[in-house]
């Protein structure tokens, strides 16, 4: 995945509007055709606007749509857009969103509405069972309220039974009422009013929990698909740095072969030597040509191994040593060149052989 589809990526998941719709008119300004905002994202081949439904973001929807993003787009289990946005809206079970996720998806394409998935589901029947689903919440919110409704009523026909009881008690040991014990029968205690209070709250609040609960389980839902989405760009990125390492690796053999080949060659040779003719181990500074040089070692390989490649190296690239052997069929016009990038080589050797000895 190049690194402006995963930006894309990101803006979507995390939500950041702003950052998405600069992020998409920078490179459809950038490239002579318009960046492709369909591509996909996982194995199960989802582009971000399958990642915005799944996330019942409308507004981020809006926004790849206006960029080119196809609510048409099929991934492995054949649904599209619409479909994931229709099941967003069955399992957070507010209906009430249908109109601001799904109408954008369909204006174009209304016919969607009635496509088949890999299990022969339509958006337009999740959607109707999302309907019922939100029309059962709300009867059984109404069901909870009537409840409470009705256990406060009885509560307070009950206090008033009571205080008819007492009333009368007191009219038949007094005679009579006073103005004063009707005031007082009236006066609510703070143990009244407290409770009067709870009971209100409850009723207002009934069905909270449940709506908590079910948030709370869609809210899991949405960061696992979210997290697996993540796990599968962490592997995909593992899987780029392996593939990255060994192609490097095949190269750098391919490179030795050649060097060593050339080397062979030169032994078996009498001709002037042009600074070309040199069996450099790769064009490049004195670093890439010793990184070619000890490619041969492995990440097992202990100090001992090292130092013996190195000093190998460094008995044939020494300059003198080179100079002894070449000399006389070095061409006078390389030859400064030619020795300068010998002595190059010899100082690099030595550098990662005093790293060593630091080791030790």
């Amino acid at each position: 995945m190049r690194p402006d589809q995963r930006k894309v990526i990101k803006h979507v998941q995390s939500g950041s509007l702003l950052k998405l719709k600069t992020l998409l008119e920078k490179l459809n300004g950038k490239t002579k055709q318009n960046f492709n905002v369909n591509f996909k994202v996982n194995d199960i081949g989802r582009t971000p606007l399958h990642i915005a439904c799944l996330l019942g973001d409308d507004a981020v929807v809006r926004c790849l749509l206006k960029h080119g993003a196809s609510s048409s787009v099929l991934d492995r289990n054949r649904d599209t857009p619409v479909h994931i946005a229709a099941q967003f809206i069955y399992d957070d079970g507010n209906y009430e969103d249908y109109k601001l996720l799904i109408e954008p998806l369909i204006r174009k394409v209304p016919e969607l509405l009635s496509q088949s998935n890999k299990n022969g589901d339509t958006p337009s029947g999740i959607l109707l069972k999302a309907r019922e689903k939100y029309k059962l919440f709300k009867k059984l919110e109404k069901e909870e309220e009537d409840e409470i409704q009705e256990k406060w009523d009885k509560e307070e026909e009950w206090k008033r039974k009571i205080q008819s009881e007492t009333e009368a008690d007191h009219y038949e040991t007094e005679g009579k009422y006073t103005a004063s014990s009707s005031v007082e029968n009236d006066y609510q205690t703070y143990d009244q009013w407290a409770d009067r209070m709870f009971q209100e709250y409850q009723r207002k609040n009934i069905g909270m929990k449940n709506r908590k609960r079910r948030k709370e389980y869609q809210h899991r839902k949405r960061r696992e698909e979210m997290d697996d989405i993540a796990a599968h760009l962490l592997r995909d990125q593992d899987h780029r740095v392996a593939q990255v390492k060994r192609m490097k690796t095949e190269v750098m053999a391919q490179k030795r072969q050649r060097y060593e080949k050339k080397i062979a060659d030169l032994k078996s040779s009498d001709s002037k030597l042009w600074f070309r003719d040199i069996p450099w181990p790769c064009q490049g500074n004195a670093a890439e040509m010793v990184e070619v040089l000890l490619s041969n070692l492995s990440a097992e390989s202990n100090n001992g191994q090292r130092k013996k490649t190195i000093v190998k190296q460094l008995v044939l690239w020494h300059p003198d040593k080179f100079e002894q052997r070449c000399g006389d069929r070095l061409a006078e016009k390389d030859r400064e060149r030619i020795l300068e990038t010998v002595k190059a080589i010899t100082q690099e050797l030595n550098k990662h052989l005093q790293a060593l000895r630091s080791e030790e």
